[in-house]
């Protein structure tokens, strides 16, 4: 027997992750002249303004904008010696806000947690996968934890109200060979 529970997954245009802010050579030679033009007071100012607006949004916020600086640093002449506020300044204006399930959330998965301990008897962790689509309809992946008991009820954990980008780790080429190896040795 099917039974619909009262759990639903809404699709939620305030979760957002911040995106590197690509322009071409002109305009980002205008944008990074334009704050290199700002005297060190204007540019403490507006840095305080983008981060009492943006801050609060966006877990790791201030390492963001300076990743997003280190991508247009080679049209800056000398970047060693800008201030630490200026170069975050810059990759403020390098940076633009992407709502990652404005348009939906579907094809939830739901597997159980690696983590069972602490739980009440007859129930289990869960993880839950679905695809979200935002603005213009790009996809994502997004997950949520939750516990389901042996009637059924399903309990969410809170959402931390951050999403992040995935972090992309450059492997050796070594290490991938070697890796592969191991699964193809005869033994």
């Amino acid at each position: 027997m099917l039974k619909r529970l009262p759990t639903k997954l809404i699709s939620n245009a305030k979760d957002v992750v911040l995106l590197f802010l690509q322009l071409n050579e002109v305009r980002t030679r205008r944008v990074i002249q334009m704050v290199l033009s700002l005297s060190e007071k204007e540019t403490h100012k507006i840095l305080n303004d983008v981060f009492s607006e943006f801050s609060k949004r966006h877990k790791s916020f201030e390492e963001i904008l300076m990743n997003n600086f280190s991508k247009v640093k080679k049209f800056v002449l000398y970047p060693g010696r800008l201030s630490n506020d200026r170069k975050l300044l810059i990759g403020s204006y390098f940076s633009k806000e992407y709502s990652i399930d404005s348009a939906a959330l579907f094809n939830p998965s739901m597997v159980p947690h690696p983590d069972q301990s602490n739980l009440k008897k007859d129930s289990m962790r869960f993880v839950i996968s679905m695809r979200a689509t935002g603005e213009g309809h790009i996809s994502s992946i997004k997950f949520r934890e939750g516990v389901i008991d042996n009637k059924s009820n399903v309990h969410l954990n809170k959402a931390t109200g951050y999403s992040c980008l995935p972090q992309i780790s450059k492997l050796k080429k070594d290490s991938v060979l070697n890796s592969r190896l191991k699964f193809t040795k005869k033994t």
